[in-house]
């Protein structure tokens, strides 16, 4: 609320960066993950602009359902949804992207893509999870990241949240 009131007041809006996975991953019960496929990632035109590569993003969430949060979070009795999950999920993607455009199997790379590999490669992957992405679980994580991190929130804020009126 604070930095909308002084973005107004700057004569700035705030505006962040939009990135869903048509895919979505839901847990089941304990160790568990119900994956749903958009079967448009599935097509041979999601190989050309790189949505297919979202089809890494649940694979690499699937297993923090089970064995990985409880080794990750010893301490916690219930799976969450949690901030090394979503990174590693959303870094899973940017390589898979990476690795696309390197073979040149991307033709014209999604914009959404575009984006999230240039957060990623700027090192603002955990703070755009937690400014853009947060959720009940993923928000428990925020407090010890800004303690540790406080600089990189707020660089990542300035970047790309806070933005000249037009």
């Amino acid at each position: 609320m604070g930095l909308s009131q002084w973005a107004k007041a700057q004569k700035m809006f705030l505006g962040s960066p939009r990135i869903i996975s048509p895919n979505q991953i839901e847990d089941k019960d304990k160790g568990h993950a119900n994956i749903t496929i958009d079967p448009s990632t599935l097509q041979p035109n999601a190989k050309k602009d790189g949505t297919d590569a979202w089809f890494s993003y649940t694979l690499f969430r699937a297993p923090w359902h089970g064995e990985k949060f409880q080794k990750e979070f010893p301490a916690e009795k219930e799976y969450r949804h949690s901030l090394p999950e979503e990174v590693e999920g959303l870094q899973a993607v940017v390589d898979r992207v990476k690795e696309g455009l390197k073979k040149k199997e991307i033709q014209q790379l999604d914009p959404a893509l575009t984006t999230l590999v240039k957060i990623s490669d700027e090192g603002f992957l955990e703070s755009y999870v937690l400014i853009r992405r947060p959720d009940k679980g993923i928000s428990l994580d925020y407090p010890a990241y800004r303690d540790a991190h406080r600089e990189k929130v707020r660089q990542y804020i300035a970047e790309w949240i806070v933005h000249p009126a037009q």
